[in-house]
């Protein structure tokens, strides 16, 4: 009896290790996944900085990127879009900049400011 029920704690054991080591895989997918969102999140943030501290409106068009390699960070691309809005009441500049990473699966990460003439 004792030999049966050591048997079947061994069987109740090992279907929870396999279902835990599923978990474990995929919470570690997901733990990279989020780590590199957060990269990119930086990444978009600190170019957003830098154009915000750029002194000269007409410069902004100068800052224009496809697919750039980001510097100090591998696989990264980033895209900066300038695009100008004028009407009779307005004059600004759209700026978006766009991250993405071979690993996240064709997400990007984009966030946009606007930049009035001054």
């Amino acid at each position: 009896m004792t030999l049966l029920e050591v048997l079947i704690a061994v069987v109740i054991l090992a279907t929870v290790l396999v279902g835990l080591a599923g978990y474990l895989a995929q919470f570690t997918r997901d733990l990279n996944k989020n780590a590199l969102r957060n990269t990119a999140s930086d990444i978009v943030t600190n170019r957003l900085e830098f154009l915000k501290s750029v002194t000269s409106y007409a410069a902004l068009d100068d800052f224009i990127e496809t697919g750039a390699a980001v510097p100090g960070q591998p696989n990264f691309r980033r895209t900066t879009q300038v695009v100008r809005i004028t009407n009779v009441a307005t004059d600004y500049k759209r700026v978006t900049v766009t991250v993405t990473h071979p690993a996240l699966a064709g997400e990007s990460i984009r966030k946009s400011t606007v930049v009035a003439r001054f």
